[in-house]
């Protein structure tokens, strides 16, 4: 495959939108709109300390959907900043914690069908940063702490819904195996 033409169409601080034709393997030439982004960070972070720890998520509405949404602090990498070091940078802006521990579960690719995102998924133990860091302006985030099972099994009902934040929790914990279980208890087809 090789791109013949790529036309800017649009420009904003986030993205941006090109128009790009390409002529594929087999002669065949396509058109296809495609979003550049500077790629991003999401982090599973656990309160470090006594007791139980509290998974930390924020609550922010998202203008494209109208709603607030439960979700794992994450951010847009800045020009040249590393994913960890943003990792750091947005746990502490958006929850007032500092990571004590930073482990990569994964990285991932958005919904490379239209964008080329990538995203680093963190999990964290974190505690009370010592100085607090400012919110983007507009941005609107509020910390949520929760009890693990508790965040699991707003995913199950369908409270979590971020597509980010489902896919951090299942790194970070796993599933309950719901989707393999069958009724007499036994292991489902092809597994053993």
């Amino acid at each position: 495959m090789k791109r013949v033409s790529s036309t800017a169409l649009a420009s904003s601080a986030v993205f941006s939108v090109f128009r790009e034709r390409w002529v594929l393997d087999d002669g065949l030439e396509v058109t296809r709109d495609v979003v550049r982004h500077p790629g991003a960070v999401a982090i599973v972070a656990e309160t470090d300390g006594d007791g139980e720890p509290e998974l930390l998520l924020v609550r922010q509405f998202r203008f494209p959907v109208q709603e607030a949404l439960l979700e794992i602090p994450a951010g847009l990498k800045e020009p040249g900043e590393n994913p960890e070091e943003c990792a750091r940078r947005e746990l502490l802006e958006e929850t007032g914690y500092e990571p004590v521990t930073l482990e990569l579960l994964a990285r991932v690719l958005t919904s490379p069908g239209f964008v080329n995102e990538e995203m680093w998924i963190y999990y964290a133990r974190a505690r009370r940063a010592e100085t607090q860091a400012e919110q983007d302006e507009g941005e609107g985030v509020s910390l949520v702490r929760v009890a693990r099972s508790e965040a699991l099994r707003w995913v199950e009902e369908g409270t979590i819904r971020d597509g980010k934040t489902v896919l951090g929790l299942i790194l970070a914990y796993g599933t309950r195996g719901r989707a393999h279980e069958r009724d007499d208890g036994g292991a489902a087809d092809g597994e053993t």
